[in-house]
């Protein structure tokens, strides 16, 4: 009886671990620009609006490099971002995205209580 109680035990904490692992994961602040996997890449460069932009690759898993930049400081309206990567033997093409940041939601009717 006691080696069920003990696996019992086991799995729920560890599904509680898992579940505290997801929730702490996606609660990130939005929004981000992100460029998935890209072999030998060691550096970024990022066009924002005009503004260049160069990042050192932050996380590397079996030559592959990722991307992952927060663009929450950027103001509402159309943007125009350019990211390109690069090695030691030069840099790719430019590959441009445009996206529209819009304005938050505005609270109607808040719910106060005392």
């Amino acid at each position: 009886m006691r080696r069920y109680l003990f696996i019992a035990i086991l799995f729920f904490t560890l599904g509680l671990f898992f579940l505290s692992w997801l929730i702490v994961a996606n609660a990130q602040a939005e929004p981000f620009l992100w460029c998935g996997a890209t072999p030998n890449a060691i550096k970024w460069e990022i066009n924002l609006d005009g503004v260049l932009i160069q990042l050192p690759v932050s996380h590397i898993a079996d030559e592959t490099a990722w991307l992952k930049y927060d663009l929450v400081g950027i103001s509402e309206g159309v943007h125009l971002v350019e990211v390109r990567a690069g090695n030691q033997w030069g840099w790719s093409a430019w590959f441009p995205l445009a996206f529209t940041k819009a304005m938050a939601d505005v609270i109607v009717n808040p719910y106060i209580s005392i």
